[in-house]
């Protein structure tokens, strides 16, 4: 379905982010809530993704009222897995396993493996379609007895589907 506006097509950030919280969502990746014990309240997965420019290859497709506009670019994502700890408690296993499983969850399921058997993040994206996309660094930060986080971050490119102009 085409974007209403090419503001809409442009928004790359706004529309991306959403796609990957909707996917990582749509597969099982729950986040505790305050009425689970066996897991903290204040966890989340946060989604960052940052436009670098234009692709090396300066690709160009033809919009529908003929103009000619860029369509591939590159981009990084930081997907940040943060974990709660109870203040004033010495973190147990069980906790250390839960923030790891999260993160083995969240490398999972943007592994390229995965996505070559079943559905992929590219199934969750309206106006884009994913080129590549690939594990780039890792920053695990253990604050205290406070919290646990872990920023994955990937690098990769993606074009503009021809089918998202608005229809001149």
């Amino acid at each position: 379905m085409p974007a209403a506006t090419d503001e809409e097509v442009f928004n790359f950030e706004g529309n991306l982010e959403q796609a990957f919280y909707d996917f990582l969502l749509a597969n099982g990746i729950e986040l505790a809530t305050a009425n689970d014990p066996q897991r903290l309240s204040d966890d989340y997965i946060g989604v960052q993704v940052f436009i670098g420019g234009i692709n090396e290859d300066e690709h160009m497709s033809e919009k529908p009222g003929g103009q000619l506009e860029y369509d591939h670019y590159d981009y990084s994502v930081d997907i940040t897995v943060h974990t709660d700890r109870n203040e004033n408690a010495v973190p147990a296993a069980q906790f250390s396993r839960y923030h790891r499983e999260l993160v083995a969850k969240v490398r999972n399921l943007l592994s390229i493996s995965r996505a070559a058997q079943v559905s992929s993040l590219n199934d969750s994206i309206d106006y884009y379609w994913i080129n590549r996309l690939v594990a780039s660094d890792t920053n695990y930060t253990a604050n205290d007895n406070s919290f646990d986080e872990t920023v994955l971050t990937f690098e990769g490119d993606f074009s503009i589907l021809t089918n998202a102009w608005p229809v001149a």
